[in-house]
C-alpha cells in the first residue's frame, strides 16, 4: 500500500451530514441526498434492475430478492437447531463487553506462533488440538470450543455466513475452513500449494524473506462453503461466502450472493462479519461512508434483517514496518477504534440484534502482545480464537432472535 494512502484522519472531519448519508447500492463511493423512505414499487424495480447491470449475476437472480422492500415491518429470522444453549453464563451484551475489557494472559498460546515446517502428508494433516484461549474474560465463561457438528448446525440455522473485508477478516475465514474440513490445508484450492499454505503458514500473506512478495496463500483459497470438497457438514446444508473488500464493501456482490441462495435460506437472516481500516489508512471518513453506513442503510430496509457484525481491529505488533508506524501503530489504531465505535453509536437506530442492530466484536486488548508475523497479521492460534468466538456470538444471537419470535421452519 502506498504512503499516500496511509494517512490518518480525525473523527472531527466527519460532518453531521454523515448521519443523513445513504449510499447507492451499486456505488458506495458517491454521496446521495436522503433516500425517500416512501418509494413506489416501480422505483424499487428500476433500482434492482440497475443493480443487476453492475454485477454479472442475472437480473432474474436479483429480482428474486422479493423480500428487499420498503414500508414493511422487519425482523431477523433463524431456522431450527439440534445443538442449543452451547454457551451459558453471559448474554450477548455481556460477552461483547467482557471481550472488549479483557487482556491477554502471560502464558498465552498466541504469544508463541509455531513456524515449524513439517512434511505434508495428505492423510495425516489434521489440525492439532486447540491450545485454549489466550485471554481470560473478567466475568464471563470463555467462548465455547465447537465441534464440527455443532458449528455446522449453527451456521445452517442462518441464511448464510458471509465474511467481507481485508486480510484480517479473510484469516478468520481461513481458520473456519481449516476447522470445517479438519485439514490444515483445507482452505487451499490448488493442491500444489498445500505444503506451503497450511496451518501457520496459511496466514502469512507475504514472504518472510522478501516482504514485498505475496505468497499464493493470499488468494488461492475457497470462497464459498458450498464449494468445499466432500460433505464437510455430513448432510447439513450450510451456506457461506468470502467477499474481498479492502476499501469498501461491495453491496452488489453481497446482494447477488444472497439472491443466489435457495428460497428456504433467503427466509433466514444471513450473517455478515465485516471489517477494514488498514488499507484506507485507518480513515474514519472512508470507514463510515464505504462500510458502516451502507450496511446500516441496507439493513434498515432488508427483510429478514441481516445480522451485521463489525470486527474491530486487533492490536498491531511492535514490528510494524517503520514507514507505517505513525499511521498503523498502536496509538493510531486505538484512535481509529474509538472513532468507529462513535460512528456506530451515532448512526445506530435500533438497539437489539432482533431489530437488526450492528454488533461490534473488539479484539485490541486480547491480542496486544500476541506474536505477529509482520506487525499486522497474526497466527493460526489468534484466528482460531476469533473463529470460535464468532461462533459463540452467533450462538447467543440465535437465542435472542428465537426469543423475539424469529424462529422459522
Amino acid at each position: 500500500m502506498s504512503n499516500g494512502a496511509m494517512h490518518a484522519e480525525g473523527y472531527s472531519k466527519l460532518s453531521t451530514r454523515t448521519q443523513e448519508l445513504v449510499l447507492p447500492l451499486g456505488n458506495p463511493h458517491r454521496r446521495r441526498h436522503r433516500l425517500l423512505w416512501v418509494a413506489i414499487p416501480s422505483l424499487l424495480t428500476l433500482a434492482l434492475l440497475s443493480l443487476a447491470s453492475l454485477h454479472p449475476r442475472s437480473q432474474e437472480q436479483l429480482k428474486r430478492l422479493s423480500h428487499y422492500t420498503i414500508g414493511r415491518q422487519y425482523k431477523t429470522a433463524v431456522g431450527p437447531r439440534s445443538y442449543q444453549h452451547l454457551y451459558q453464563g453471559c448474554n450477548l451484551t455481556e460477552l461483547l463487553l467482557d471481550l472488549k475489557q479483557s487482556r491477554i494472559k502471560e502464558d498465552a498460546p498466541s504469544k508463541y506462533a509455531n513456524f515449524t515446517v513439517t512434511p505434508y502428508v495428505p492423510e495425516d494433516n489434521a489440525p492439532p488440538p486447540f491450545a485454549g484461549f489466550s485471554f481470560d474474560l473478567d466475568t464471563c465463561p470463555p467462548p465455547h470450543v465447537f465441534t464440527r457438528e455443532e458449528a455446522c448446525d449453527l451456521i445452517g440455522s442462518f441464511g448464510a455466513l458471509i465474511l467481507s473485508g481485508d486480510s484480517f477478516i479473510r484469516h478468520v475465514w481461513d481458520a473456519l475452513l481449516i476447522f470445517l474440513t479438519n485439514d490444515l490445508s483445507g482452505a487451499v484450492v490448488d493442491p500444489q500449494h498445500c505444503a506451503q499454505c497450511r496451518g501457520e503458514h496459511l496466514f502469512n500473506d507475504r514472504e518472510l524473506s522478501n516482504f514485498t512478495a505475496l505468497t499464493p496463500c493470499r488468494l488461492g483459497i475457497y470462497d464459498e462453503l458450498e464449494s468445499l470438497p466432500g460433505d464437510v457438514c455430513r448432510g447439513r446444508e450450510v451456506r457461506g461466502k468470502w467477499l474481498t473488500g479492502l476499501t469498501s464493501i461491495s453491496l452488489p456482490s453481497l446482494l447477488a450472493y444472497i439472491a443466489s441462495l435457495p428460497p428456504a435460506s433467503q427466509q433466514r437472516s444471513p450473517v455478515l462479519l465485516f471489517g477494514a481500516g488498514v488499507h484506507g489508512g485507518y480513515s474514519l471518513n472512508l470507514t463510515a461512508e464505504n462500510f458502516i453506513l451502507p450496511v446500516l442503510n441496507l439493513n434498515s430496509r432488508f427483510s429478514p434483517h441481516i445480522v451485521p457484525i463489525w470486527q474491530s481491529s486487533h492490536a498491531p505488533g511492535d514490528n510494524v514496518a517503520t514507514p507505517y508506524y505513525n499511521t498503523q501503530g498502536r496509538a493510531a489504531v486505538k484512535k481509529y477504534i474509538a472513532g468507529v465505535e462513535r460512528i456506530i453509536q451515532n448512526n445506530q437506530k435500533v438497539s437489539t440484534v432482533s431489530e437488526g442492530s450492528l454488533l461490534c466484536m473488539s479484539w485490541y486488548t486480547v491480542t496486544e502482545g500476541a506474536d505477529s508475523f509482520d506487525g499486522q497479521h497474526y497466527s493460526y492460534q489468534v484466528n482460531t480464537e476469533k473463529m470460535y468466538t464468532l461462533l459463540t456470538v452467533l450462538d447467543l444471537v440465535w437465542h435472542e432472535i428465537e426469543a423475539a419470535g424469529g424462529l422459522v421452519d
